[in-house]
């Protein structure tokens, strides 16, 4: 509080004067038309707050002589939720299946991939015009749940890796069964299911309860 004359400091730098309640709040660019000083109250405000506003303020008192010092600190806004996408599998068997989750980056982001409630790894950037990724590894068969989690000091976001659709769909088998049926199930080579009876050349059918199975081969 400045009743009569005082001065306020941002970061140590001088950046609003009151003498004898005459006020000048426009000296530092910075906070030009955003900081005030109210001639009832003696209290300064800052409207417009932004990110970079944060640090330590200073204000002095001739009147009443104290120090005052002051710490504003803005954190993120909430994130985003991460997307998880499979990639070329990095083994000639067939055996691993890559994956890949990737969000926006934003202040204080750091991205997360966990097993179970464990920590696989974790990635985070100073650059905040980047887009993070962070690569897994898994074996094949899976049955753990593998969850991708993007937080920072507010909020936080998970996305669950489907390991059935992500790692045992072939993409070539997957758009040429769905091109003709619609509907595809996992297995190493790709399978669809029809109650489509008409026999398609170089494609096996098997026939169970009305329901035909079609096994969908890459070289067909």
């Amino acid at each position: 509080m400045v009743p009569l004359t005082g001065t306020i400091h941002y970061e140590g730098r001088n950046i609003g004067v009151v003498l004898n309640k005459n006020t000048d709040t426009e000296t530092d660019e910075k906070f030009k038309n955003r900081l005030h000083w109210d001639n009832q109250t003696g209290l300064f405000t800052l409207s417009d707050l932004r990110t970079e506003d944060s640090g330590g303020y200073t204000v002095e008192s001739s009147k009443d002589r104290f120090l005052f010092i002051s710490f504003l600190h803005f954190f993120p806004e909430n994130v985003p939720a991460p997307q998880v996408t499979s990639s070329s599998n990095s083994s000639s068997d067939n055996t691993v299946c890559s994956l890949l989750c990737s969000v926006i980056n934003g202040r204080g982001l750091v991205l997360f991939w966990y097993k179970d409630n464990f920590i696989l790894n974790r990635t985070s950037s100073s650059n905040l015009n980047a887009i993070l990724h962070l690569p897994l590894e898994i074996e094949k068969p899976k049955n753990d749940n593998f969850i991708c989690v993007v937080s920072n000091p507010v909020s936080n976001k998970t996305t669950t890796a489907n390991i059935t659709t992500l790692c045992y769909h072939s993409p070539e088998v997957y758009s040429q069964c769905s091109a003709q049926w619609g509907f595809c199930c996992g297995s190493n080579r790709g399978c669809c299911v029809s109650q489509e009876e008409k026999m398609a050349k170089g494609i096996q059918s098997a026939h169970r309860r009305q329901v035909f199975v079609w096994i969908c081969s890459l070289d067909s």
